[in-house]
């Protein structure tokens, strides 16, 4: 029985360890998709995936995580808007965008240490894809100086 619960409270611990990730996922997927400039003014998640050609369901988990870390906030039953655009990336159209840094550590960076153990088994190495990261790391760059 206690070592059911300490098992329990180490799997909570890295959940909650975990947390702050989302405010980077939620922001990327956001800037990605241009989703907070879709939601600048109240509308519903059937509205903007729609509007998009979205899943909407999975536009739901994306706006319910948005609402739980305060990315979007809730009017009613179901009209929704972003909360705070200070804190988030601007639209990709923006060339001084932020939310390039967040493109480049999440097409970059994050597969490039989660593919990290089978680079230790295999004694590979990993390449870096101009043609597909270049214009990413150029806008970073770019915007960093």
């Amino acid at each position: 029985m206690i070592n059911e619960y300490v098992r329990l409270l180490k799997a909570r611990n890295w959940m909650k360890k975990n947390q702050p990730f989302l405010y980077s996922w939620h922001a990327y997927v956001g800037f990605e998709l241009d989703l907070f400039s879709q939601f600048r003014s109240w509308r519903t998640v059937k509205e903007v995936a729609s509007s998009r050609n979205l899943q909407e369901e999975l536009l739901l988990r994306w706006v319910e995580v948005g609402l739980s870390i305060r990315h979007l906030k809730k009017k009613g039953k179901d009209k929704i808007k972003t909360a705070s655009k200070f804190s988030l990336p601007s639209t990709p159209k923006n060339p001084r965008s932020t939310g390039i840094i967040l493109k480049e550590m999440m097409e970059l960076h994050i597969p490039t240490l989660l593919s990290y153990p089978e680079l230790l088994r295999s004694n590979k190495k990993n390449t870096f894809d101009h043609e597909e990261h270049g214009p990413t790391v150029a806008r970073t760059s770019s915007l960093l100086e």
